[in-house]
């Protein structure tokens, strides 16, 4: 663990940049000095428009001198002050970058909005079906070519930038049309391709949720393919794209499908979770929410969002009375063991403020989140599981389909219909607390 007293300092620095596009000479004021009283008003229009058309873009931090950003450009007679073309929110709310206005309308941009004390605009890009992306911070948004009715939408997201590893989509706004009674997305999907992680197809409502995209060597092009078979009126997608750099605390590691850091992460959902058992969990599911491992902490523990049982904050694949899997060894040995189809790995769960002598469990399903080994050990509350192997990550996997209701059926089976998945809230654990 990295105790560095410097170390909390440079990541908050390192995380300013990263989803920067750096400008080096952004113009903003030119203070004109020292010319002669006998300069033409002429000159000085063209020199000013002259400082005003220099803009160098860059994608990673490294490729700017740290001291030469950081300070203050000086170019006798004219004074710059430069800006960097981070990221900012316009006047609704919505993510842009930091141009200058004229920059941005070059680039095909909408000014939403000030930024950089007033000197600079927040620009907005958008793109619709049968676009390509290049530009960061761009926006994928409803109603398009897709609308309500039926057909395919499909935007390429091409990275043009060496120093880039992953894009990451955030689905701001995401309603589609649900799955059968199977958990099969059978009329509206949201496919990614071109991906060299496992992007799982998904359908329903998942305003909130991300997904990170990771880029191979050989392609750098990245498809997002909304497709319907039907008509839904409603119908709606806001999808921010983000180009990642390789260097960045933001960068995911290999194989995670959604990234948090902080902390505390609240609102961690499977796709199409609705509170109150609204939403039922996708059919074909198998990928990986991982954590960064924030300065001074060993472990993190993990518990349902809310502890009614009637808010479906933990309903997957049993009944309450399911038992946990020690290992993934043991499922091996004996498959029909519990939470054998659909479940959350976690790995060596144990219980949250006991001595870490062992691991309680792996797979967790049923209807409350919980570390038992056995139906009699605990009452059937929802409790924090801990586990303090690292990488900081949790697996999701379920099967093709839904179980066919079977009472007869051993370990609680009979409930594997309509189960609405997981939204649980994680904290870390400090290294000390552990011991």
């Amino acid at each position: 663990v990295n105790r560095s007293p410097h170390f909390t300092r440079s990541r908050r620095k390192h995380e300013e940049r990263c989803f920067r596009v750096h400008s080096l000479f952004g113009l903003i004021l030119a203070q004109v000095v020292g010319f002669s009283m006998m300069t033409t008003m002429k000159t000085l229009i063209r020199v000013f428009l002259f400082y005003v058309s220099v803009d160098i873009v860059l994608v990673s931090s490294q490729d700017v001198d740290e001291t030469q950003r950081e300070g203050k450009f000086l170019l006798s007679p004219i004074n710059l002050v430069r800006f960097n073309n981070d990221k900012c929110f316009n006047t609704v709310g919505e993510s842009g970058t930091c141009y200058t206005k004229f920059d941005c309308m070059s680039r095909g941009g909408t000014p939403m909005g000030l930024c950089a004390a007033g000197f600079g605009v927040c620009c907005q890009f958008n793109a619709a079906c049968g676009n390509v992306v290049s530009t960061n911070n761009t926006y994928i948004k409803s109603p398009s070519t897709l609308g309500t009715g039926v057909g395919v939408c499909e935007i390429v997201i091409r990275n043009t930038y060496s120093s880039v590893c992953q894009v990451r989509i955030d689905f701001e706004e995401l309603t589609l049309n649900i799955p059968n009674a199977a958990g099969v997305c059978d009329t509206d999907t949201l496919t990614i391709i071109g991906s060299t992680n496992v992007v799982p197809t998904i359908c329903g409502e998942n305003a909130g949720q991300h997904m990170y995209a990771h880029i191979g060597q050989t392609s750098r092009d990245i498809t997002v393919r909304i497709r319907s078979t039907t008509t839904f009126d409603r119908r709606k997608f806001k999808l921010l794209v983000s180009f990642i750099p390789c260097d960045c605390n933001f960068h995911a590691p290999e194989g995670c499908l959604q990234y948090h850091t902080g902390l505390t992460v609240t609102n961690i959902k499977s796709f199409n979770w609705i509170r109150f058992k609204m939403g039922q969990h996708l059919a074909n599911q198998d990928y990986e929410i991982c954590f960064r491992t924030e300065y001074d902490q060993c472990g993190i523990c993990f518990n349902e969002c809310f502890l009614e049982e009637e808010s479906g904050s933990f309903s997957i694949e049993g009944a309450t009375t399911t038992l946990h899997l020690n290992s993934q060894a043991q499922h091996a040995t004996n498959p029909t063991q519990p939470c054998s189809n659909d479940y959350v790995y976690i790995e060596c769960g144990n219980r949250k403020g006991r001595e870490f002598k062992g691991c309680n469990a792996d797979r967790y399903c049923g209807t409350l989140l919980n570390p038992r080994t056995s139906t009699t050990s605990m009452p059937n509350i929802p409790e924090k599981v801990c586990t303090y192997r690292q990488p900081l990550r949790i697996r999701f996997k379920t099967d093709a389909t839904e179980m066919t209701p079977n009472p007869a059926a051993a370990n609680g089976n009979v409930a594997d219909v309509n189960t609405s998945g997981f939204c649980l809230n994680a904290e870390q654990v400090n290294c000390y607390a552990r011991k």
